[in-house]
């Protein structure tokens, strides 16, 4: 008789009854633990979503992500498209499979987001500020304010160049005890007062400049408006002033002195080269200035006098006249043309011209 080897067809029934009622209970736990994988990782996008929204408020001025566009329902596109991003991913859809919404109000930030029944509780005992907002469909909602490190941050003073420029810039007085401001490489200001000595190697002022003590300026001096000095000025290199100014004490200029308003000093003028007037005026024309100084196309000298320019150190060229009354004048000539009987008198220091035919008479400042 042959022997027979394997399983019958009743202990194979047994063994594959045995291995599907294991494959039954131990199916549960299998899914179980995919779904709590899942509720892990959607607490954690969820707060790295939370985490960047808060970084990108404090670069922002309190502006909450997205809230440009209105609402913040961008916020995750928005902190993705940052340079460097905030978030990195696919977050828009959680491990449950369901979109991930972003809302906000001035003052609050909320994500959205459905999950699995009896997993809901599971992901809102995960996360803080977590509410139901739907149990039919299991979705929930996660709420933060703003940092409670906001106001700090706004108020600091950032040494490094900010993309937000309010935290370089100073709303109020800067008060440094007496202590010094080195490493300056432009000063740009509105208004200066130094109650000390100022040096610098170029100073521009775009507006009026006022010294009360005396300025020393090694380098050049250029300002666009007036400039006013109570003291001496010691310029070492050249002065150009666009307005008016004003010294009362001494003043200095080494280089090329430029003033394009008026210059008004109170003491003594020395000026060590050539004294040059750029004012070119014709002998005899009119004047207001009693004593100001000027010169001819040719460059003799002249100064105005009786309302009229005269040349220094003699009289002026000849101007004709003609008329009865010819004014206060040095010295007037006639010369005889046709006609008879021409005189000039002189009398109490106006000329007067007689007679009758043409009349041909020159006079002199």
């Amino acid at each position: 008789m042959k022997k027979q080897y394997g399983f019958t067809l009743l202990e194979l029934a047994v063994v594959l009854a045995i291995l599907a009622l294991m494959a039954i209970a131990s199916t549960p736990k299998y899914i179980e633990e995919i779904q709590e994988r899942r509720a892990a990782i959607a607490i954690q996008e969820t707060q790295m979503i939370l985490d960047a929204a808060r970084v990108y408020r404090v670069k922002n001025s309190g502006v909450w992500p997205g809230a440009a566009a209105g609402n913040c329902l961008s916020a995750i596109s928005v902190m993705k498209e940052m340079s460097p991003p905030l978030l990195l991913g696919d977050l828009q859809t959680n491990k449950f499979g369901n979109s991930v919404a972003t809302s906000c109000t001035a003052d609050t930030f909320s994500i959205d987001q459905a999950i699995v029944k009896d997993w809901d509780g599971y992901v809102m005992n995960g996360l803080p500020a977590t509410t139901l907002v739907s149990a039919s469909t299991y979705r929930i909602r996660t709420t933060i304010g703003s940092p409670g490190s906001e106001p700090a941050l706004y108020n600091k003073l950032s040494r490094n160049a900010e993309a937000n420029a309010e935290l370089n810039r100073m709303r109020t007085n800067l008060l440094m005890s007496n202590f010094n401001i080195t490493e300056i490489n432009n000063l740009s200001a509105v208004a200066i007062d130094a109650t000390g000595a100022v040096t610098a190697q170029s100073v521009t002022a775009r507006a009026d400049a006022s010294v009360g003590g005396s300025l020393w300026v090694t380098g050049n001096q250029s300002v666009n408006g007036s400039s006013q000095v109570t003291g001496n000025e010691l310029i070492s290199g050249s002065s150009q002033i666009g307005g008016n100014q004003a010294v009362y004490g001494d003043s200095q200029v080494s280089g090329t002195h430029t003033v394009l308003g008026s210059s008004k000093v109170s003491g003594d003028q020395l000026v060590g080269g050539e004294l040059q007037l750029g004012k070119v005026v014709s002998s005899g024309a009119a004047c207001k200035t009693p004593g100001a100084l000027a010169r001819l196309s040719s460059g003799s000298p002249m100064y105005c006098m009786n309302g009229a320019w005269t040349a220094m150190g003699g009289i002026s060229e000849p101007t004709r006249v003609s008329g009865n009354a010819l004014g206060a004048w040095k010295l007037c000539t006639l010369n005889y043309g046709s006609g008879n009987s021409k005189s000039l008198t002189y009398s109490n220091g106006q000329w007067y011209y007689s007679g009758s035919g043409t009349q041909v008479v020159y006079c002199y400042q």
